[in-house]
């Protein structure tokens, strides 16, 4: 459930951790570096952007919208 970023030598420099695993059922890509920044989809497609620096720049979380049924259509 994170990501980290090592040296050549394999010491942590920094270490993000987003709200689920780093795997995404709905075909986005889970890490890409875009114009100089690290973009990140979680398996809710929450998506994180961060330095390469390991700062957390933009936070767009993707609200899971349940299905609900009417008390009255429970049967159905």
């Amino acid at each position: 459930m994170e990501i980290t970023r090592f040296t050549k030598n394999g010491e942590i420099v920094w270490s993000f951790g987003g709200r689920d695993i780093w795997v995404n059922t709905k075909g986005k890509t889970e890490l890409s570096i875009e114009n100089g920044k690290i973009r990140l989809f979680d398996f809710e497609s929450n998506e994180y952007i961060l330095s390469f620096n390991g700062e957390l720049l933009e936070e767009n979380l993707n609200i899971i919208q349940k299905e609900t049924k009417k008390w009255w259509k429970i049967f159905e």
